[in-house]
């Protein structure tokens, strides 16, 4: 019998590991194609307009599945909106009308390489404005990102 529930604890690991990667290749799917559509549409819709339709197609395609979930936890994100509303204006609304912006004079391999390379200026902006450790952990992440740069 413990072979049985070693088959199952292996199968289950599996299929999140499968799930896990369904995920990643998804973003990475995702991401790569805001970079094309940036690039492509930058020079004929502003980029706040961009921004805009961008996120309400994302608000339309993901509610239905965040709602419950968002709405079973109201009263936490109401204890933090504020946080989440600037952290929203900032990753999101900033740096995506950014990118926008600069789809209109560059290629989608720019744009990419450019986002990719914002965990290291993340680190170094810790550093400089909050004093934050650049941890073996930080440091190790950030080759790993930078070996994705080369």
């Amino acid at each position: 019998m413990g072979s049985a529930s070693s088959k199952l604890s292996t199968s289950k690991a599996d299929s999140a590991v499968v799930r896990g990667s369904l995920a990643a290749l998804g973003a990475t799917i995702l991401w790569s194609g805001n970079f094309v559509i940036a690039s492509g549409l930058g020079p004929t819709i502003p980029p706040i307009e961009l921004n805009f339709y961008r996120w309400l197609v994302a608000v339309l395609a993901f509610t239905p599945f965040a709602a419950r979930v968002v709405w079973s936890h109201r009263r936490l994100v109401k204890e933090h909106l504020g946080h989440l509303a600037l952290t929203g204006l900032i990753g999101i609304t900033i740096f995506n009308s950014v990118v926008y912006t600069a789809g209109r004079t560059t290629s989608a391999l720019n744009l990419s390489l450019i986002s990719i390379s914002s965990p290291l200026f993340m680190i170094l902006l810790s550093r400089w404005a909050f004093g934050e450790r650049i941890t073996l952990q930080k440091a190790l992440g950030t080759l790993v990102v930078l070996g994705g740069l080369v």
